[in-house]
């Protein structure tokens, strides 16, 4: 997982009385606080469960491709008198069968650690934006000034939902 999960959802509550239409101006302060994706990326252990995982298929995947090729080469020198041309055919058709199961997994799996986390982080967002009254929860990246940090809150919620 070498692209970073970074999750930029905002939670905006406006009120807007109908006094504000006839030119009156209304001041709201918006409640914002801040987390650190990074931090999040570097410490959630599902992120890092999925990182070792594919990590994993990938390098069963480029063995296997190692392997393949080998086997396609054997098929094209030693036994070339022994074996016909469907069944040549047939033996590299079936290795190209194997490699393109192991790469169309790995695809998914990435899919479904993708999908899990950001479901979480979104989930998350949500809870603690409802509970503590937050309008706004933004990563910290983007603000000038992180006053209101719920990193390891955020965290920690998150951590939870995998128990």
């Amino acid at each position: 997982m070498n692209k970073k999960i970074i999750l930029l959802l905002t939670i905006i509550c406006l009120n807007f009385p109908l006094s504000s239409l006839a030119a009156e101006k209304v001041e709201t302060e918006l409640s914002i606080a801040t987390v650190n994706m990074d931090k999040i990326n570097l410490n959630y252990s599902l992120v890092n469960e999925a990182r070792e995982k594919i990590y994993n298929a990938e390098q069963n995947l480029k063995k296997l491709i190692i392997t393949a090729n080998k086997e396609v080469e054997l098929i094209a020198t030693n036994e070339a008198n022994k074996l016909s041309d469907e069944e040549k055919i047939a033996k590299r058709k079936q290795i190209q069968e194997s490699v393109d199961k192991a790469y169309l997994s790995l695809g998914e799996q990435k899919k479904q650690y993708n999908n899990k986390i950001n479901q979480n982080i979104e989930l998350i967002l949500r809870k603690i934006a409802n509970t503590r009254k937050y309008d706004l929860i933004i990563n910290e990246l983007f603000a000038i000034q992180a006053e209101n940090d719920i990193t390891d809150i955020f965290l920690e919620e998150l951590e939870k939902l995998k128990k």
